[in-house]
């Protein structure tokens, strides 16, 4: 099964509302032919996947451009909505029924340039509608957002600028506000997930260690931190530090809770039994981890990484059960509900692709 998401150059499609028109039509030309043809493409990076929670339907961010849904049952798209330059990640609701992205600006058609307020906007996923629009206290853009299991709230962490404060946000969707945040000085949040109760947050930080706000510049000296939150108190549970790791990038938390992965910038990946509190390192890439994901039964961590390849690895014995080798970097990944499928999402591939796990 193959997803053919719509191929638009960003230099015509942002002039003006007559070349976008052209670029759309030229980019449904372009799907009819499907992704099998000769034809020249212009290719756009696929920066974020999530599979619905029934694994019947998968989500696609077009950097710059679009979030577009496919129906995996009968191949067909379902929704299709406009994305800006700041949207960076898209998550489904735990119950699968809302899809939430973020732009910038004071509606879908108005891209500020200015630093003006983020929003999360709340779609829903049968109707396509636009069911709410959530301000958000940041200026840069979200690195990641997580529903708590109830769908009662939704966690968005932010890629701040050194100096900025509420990096972690808490929104309330019933009351369509922020209900609580927290500042983490001169850090990023890049990666949350809730453990299966929704009792715990996990979430990793990169850590500036200057005063410098140019991340490439002191992106060696960078410091990485994971924290477990009791998530109804705001309680510090547990803390991970990692001063040369150059950042935590990706967290996950097994359905069970027994175990954590750990992620980092520098290719590492860590596994930490939260009851004996040891960790280990189970994988080594040589370039930066995009995401880690639990297998339903626990004994399997994948991680997916900018080397071109996502493991699966056996989480005992630091083992590659597989290794999954693509054309461009990987820059997200998710695993199917059933623990089937891999969806998959590469850097200038403009489309996302699949593999089967087997049974």
């Amino acid at each position: 099964m193959r997803m053919c998401f719509q191929e638009i150059a960003h230099s015509v499609a942002k002039r003006n509302s007559l070349a976008r028109h052209i670029a759309l039509a030229a980019a449904l030309v372009l799907m009819i032919c499907s992704c099998s043809t000769n034809v020249p493409k212009l290719m756009v990076s696929v920066l974020a996947v999530d599979f619905s929670s029934t694994g019947d339907e998968v989500a696609g961010l077009l950097f710059g451009e679009r979030v577009l849904t496919q129906d995996l049952l009968t191949g067909e798209e379902r929704c299709s909505w406009d994305a800006d330059p700041y949207t960076y990640v898209i998550q489904y609701s735990t119950q699968g029924n809302l899809l939430a992205m973020e732009y910038r600006g004071k509606s879908r058609m108005e891209v500020m340039f200015s630093a003006s307020a983020h929003f999360i906007a709340l779609y829903e996923t049968e109707s396509c509608e636009l069911m709410q629009e959530i301000p958000v206290r940041f200026r840069d853009h979200a690195a990641t957002m997580s529903f708590s299991p109830d769908d009662k709230y939704l966690v968005v962490g932010t890629v701040a600028s050194v100096g900025e404060g509420d990096n972690l946000q808490v929104i309330d969707i019933g009351a369509g506000e922020i209900s609580r945040a927290w500042t983490f000085e001169d850090a990023r949040v890049l990666t949350s997930t809730f453990s299966q109760d929704g009792s715990l947050l996990l979430f990793g930080l990169m850590d500036f260690n200057s005063s410098s706000a140019n991340s490439d510049a002191q992106s060696s000296t960078h410091s990485g931190r994971a924290i477990l939150m009791e998530f109804a108190t705001g309680k510090i549970i547990d803390e991970w530090n990692e001063p040369t790791s150059r950042g935590i990038t990706a967290v996950a938390i097994s359905i069970d809770g027994k175990s954590i992965a750990l992620g980092f910038y520098d290719g590492t990946i860590k596994v930490v039994d939260r009851q004996s509190g040891e960790s280990s390192v189970v994988h080594k890439h040589p370039s930066v981890v995009e995401k880690v994901v639990f297998s339903g039964d626990g004994k399997t961590v994948f991680s997916g990484s900018w080397d071109k390849t996502i493991a699966a690895i056996e989480v005992s014995t630091g083992n590659d059960v597989h290794n999954f080798r693509f054309q461009n970097a990987v820059m997200d990944f998710d695993v199917s509900p059933d623990g089937m499928k891999l969806a998959v999402g590469l850097q200038s591939a403009s489309t996302l692709e699949f593999r089967d796990l087997g049974s």
